[in-house]
């Protein structure tokens, strides 16, 4: 008996490994978005050998995408991988993506690879809600990712790790931009900055993200 619960305990704690902290709350998702796949490894190199600076043409991203892995979410040490929930605004519509999706899984695969090998630049301090309002929470063309926060680590320029936020919103205007909505903004400027949100731009550039992944 006591071996069969080991066992099945060992198993039980591999498979959490291989998800990912991000995806303790999946009780209301249907069997099929439980099993999207993940894998418990990563790409230990960059996608793009780019410096602060260059600045690539579509050709020339397009040439890169087209390989970063888009079958399975890489499991990247302290990022969140594979989300509760993906949303497509577009056109006046939003449209609920499978986590399964190619486009999805190859953004993400892209973006956690930036954050761990820092090819990123990042917004000077704290977005003010007036800003996130009527540029990236309104913005018409947009993806919005669901997490659940699984450390204390808050969203911050420089830092490698991104699963302090429960949020991360991409659009062609404003890159990727992380929110924690639990975790406080600015001490005294409440009004200004109710909770921790930042912005990252991979490659050092803002380029249109959305439209170069195809959605």
């Amino acid at each position: 008996m006591f071996k069969r619960f080991f066992t099945l305990f060992i198993s039980l704690f591999i498979l959490a490994m291989f998800v990912g902290c991000n995806d303790t709350d999946v009780d209301h998702l249907s069997e099929e978005e439980q099993s999207a796949p993940v894998s418990d490894s990563f790409t230990s190199g960059t996608f793009f050998d780019v410096k602060e600076g260059d600045d690539l043409t579509n050709e020339e991203l397009h040439s890169v995408i087209s390989a970063i892995p888009s079958d399975k979410y890489e499991s990247y040490p302290d990022t969140h991988n594979i989300p509760i929930s993906a949303t497509l605004y577009k056109d006046g519509k939003a449209i609920s993506l499978d986590r399964d999706d190619p486009r999805l899984i190859k953004l993400i695969n892209f973006f956690n690879n930036c954050v761990y090998h820092s090819q990123c630049t990042y917004t000077q301090g704290l977005l003010p809600l007036d800003y996130l309002e009527e540029n990236i929470i309104a913005s018409d063309f947009r993806l919005e990712l669901k997490y659940t926060p699984c450390s204390d680590t808050a969203p911050s320029p420089y830092d490698k790790s991104t699963t302090g936020c429960d949020t991360i919103i991409i659009t062609n205007t404003s890159s990727f931009t992380l929110i924690a909505h639990d975790l406080p903004g600015y001490e005294g400027q409440e009004e200004l900055y109710p909770y921790r949100a930042v912005g990252f731009y991979p490659l050092y550039n803002n380029y249109s993200w959305l439209d170069l992944f195809g959605f």
